[in-house]
């Protein structure tokens, strides 16, 4: 697929001297255009200013992109990209709503909603913790761009990928800059929280070229081209001398950055204590849940909710023969050890199983499905998918992670992550003929609360009812989600430590005390994210259960579904009044 894009809009990115003019180039060749054009022109102005994404996406052809460069951090990129942000909001705020057709109101509004959170966002940019050992950091995400996202199907495709590895160290340094004016401003990544960033850091600056991930992904996509000895050869030296001249130095000087601020760090861990830190949160608990809840509403719907799922899991072990009155983590346990246990690429077959069942019970309820495939791959970490590139060139890829776990756990988890949830969803609207902002931008609450419900739907229409430890599975995880609504609130707003929340965490959950440290860690460095899931599941439960109120026996599942998916993510707030007319 091509997509149109103004001759002034393709600009290189590495011209830093430029940024000012640039902007006022882009914001000059966005005005007076048709709504439908300036929809497409202006939101490809945004992806452009972030190279790594037009890649992820599978968009370098279509929007005239190099492929060899990384997303900037210098200041002056920043700011240049915060100031169009602006500028393209206050030209969509010319275009007059009511003379408009339905569908292109309904893409104003959710643009709207879109652009208005990138601004609001701009004045706590240095509040969000640039460096961690999540996947929203810039350390872990630059690695898995290169591991995961780059494609490597020619030697053209080879030699960009040496080009960025070359420009890993000149993107870290600006990193660096961005961390030290963050603390200028008191903004300290909190010290509980270094340690396991350093570890994350070390991963790569401490390794030997050859033993680094950003090299052995290079190696085995290069075995994959069948490529002349000699030419695979050279790429194999010239991408060890980049990694060993720019991304170990890089990530070597991020690792010194904070091993020099860890003196300074505070040990207070939520964001409740930064400067303007409870404004933050809020912009946060917003930006993710797209809710109109209060954070103090959060917290008591999580406990509120927590209450009747424990009751549920209670009459399920005790039909099992369990003593419902153990505790929570002790029934889980007891779960685990009588079960069925997985490991390795048994897990990964289970899932394909699953995926393949699920597909058939989903046909009754669904009037379309996406094209593209979903893969399984075994990951270490894993538990995490990847979304199809709109070129065709990489599948959906469902990361299973590979260590012992118990079968109960894993159809609620292939579930939400491919079929009903993530990769059905995501697929399908990337092949919608929507405006390419609506296919491509990023509704957590809608994101999440979507994949939250998927779970829940297979649960509500049969699929466990031969299967009691897999629907305890089910509701552990409901569990998991309803618990990070009092967690997160709890570090971030009430001022919990990290013991407080380890022990609510585990003791609702039933998961094991390192599962559950790992999980207060992500909320730590995440604000507000981990609250989306349930927020979500919320309004999409809310909205199925008005519609069969509603509709009686005239209820339909797929048109429902159709309802819910056909116009891509939105804010749920959107969804609810636009798309299913209830306030």
């Amino acid at each position: 697929m091509k997509i149109s894009c103004l001759l002034t809009l393709l600009l290189i990115l590495t011209v830093p001297t430029a940024c000012t003019g640039r902007t006022e180039r882009e914001i000059s060749s966005l005005q007076g255009l048709s709504f439908d054009t300036f929809l497409e022109t202006s939101f490809q102005t945004l992806l452009m200013r972030r190279p790594e994404l037009v890649t992820e996406l599978g968009l370098d052809e279509a929007l005239g992109m190099s492929g060899r460069t990384l997303d900037p951090w210098d200041e002056k990129s920043l700011a240049s990209r915060e100031k169009l942000e602006s500028e393209i909001l206050d030209l969509l705020l010319q275009y007059n709503p009511a003379a408009l057709d339905e569908r292109q109101r309904i893409s104003y509004l959710i643009y709207k909603d879109y652009l208005e959170d990138l601004v609001s966002a701009q004045q706590f940019r240095r509040h969000a913790y640039p460096l961690s050992f999540m996947l929203n950091s810039v350390n872990i995400s630059t690695e898995q761009f290169f591991t995961e996202i780059i494609p490597v199907k020619s030697v053209e495709d080879a030699e960009k990928y040496i080009h960025r590895l070359k420009a890993v160290k000149g993107k870290m340094k600006e990193v660096d800059r961005q961390v030290e004016l963050a603390e200028e401003e008191g903004l300290i990544l909190p010290a509980p929280l270094i340690g396991p960033t350093l570890d994350s850091l070390r991963k790569v600056s401490r390794r030997k070229a050859v033993d680094c991930s950003f090299y052995s992904a290079f190696e085995a996509a290069l075995k994959n081209l069948s490529l002349d000895a000699p030419v695979e050869a050279r790429l194999l030296v010239e991408a060890e001398e980049a990694c060993e001249s720019s991304v170990i130095p890089g990530y070597r000087l991020l690792e010194e950055r904070l091993e020099g601020q860890l003196s300074r760090a505070p040990r207070q861990t939520g964001v409740g204590s930064l400067p303007e830190g409870e404004e933050y949160y809020a912009l946060s608990l917003r930006h993710h849940t797209n809710s109109a809840m209060t954070a103090e509403e959060i917290h008591r719907k999580g406990l509120e909710e927590l209450q009747g799922i424990h009751g549920e899991m209670r009459d399920l072990f005790s039909a099992l023969g369990y003593e419902p009155e153990e505790s929570i983590r002790a029934l889980y346990r007891a779960l685990e050890r009588d079960g069925q246990p997985l490991s390795g690429q048994a897990i990964v077959e289970e899932h394909k199983k699953l995926i393949k069942a699920a597909m058939n019970w989903m046909e009754p309820y669904f009037a379309e499905f996406p094209r593209s495939p979903v893969e399984v791959q075994a990951d270490p970490f894993g538990g995490f998918y990847i979304a199809p590139s709109m070129d065709g060139v990489r599948p959906g890829i469902f990361y299973a992670s590979t260590g012992t776990v118990g079968y109960y756990t894993l159809p609620t988890l292939t579930f939400h992550e491919t079929c009903p949830g993530h990769h059905y969803q995501i697929s399908l609207a990337g092949e919608k003929d929507l405006p390419l902002f609506r296919r491509q931008a990023q509704f957590t609450g809608y994101l999440e609360g979507w994949a939250l419900y998927a779970e829940s739907f297979m649960a509500d229409t049969g699929y466990y009812d031969e299967d009691i430890p897999g629907l305890l599975g089910y509701l552990q995880a409901q569990a998991f989600r309803a618990a990070r609504l009092v967690v997160d609130t709890g570090l971030h707003l009430y001022g919990w430590d990290i013991d407080q929340a380890v022990q609510f965490f585990e003791e609702n959950t039933g998961y094991d005390r390192g599962f559950s440290t790992n999980q207060i860690y992500r909320y730590l460095v995440w604000p507000g994210q981990a609250a989306s899931y349930y927020t979500g599941y919320l309004e999409f439960r809310d909205l199925l259960d008005r519609e069969k109120r509603r509709l009686g026996e005239g209820f339909d599942y797929k048109a429902f579904h159709s309802a819910l998916v056909s116009g891509g993510p939105m804010p749920l707030y959107i969804l609810k009044k636009e798309i299913f007319h209830y306030d």
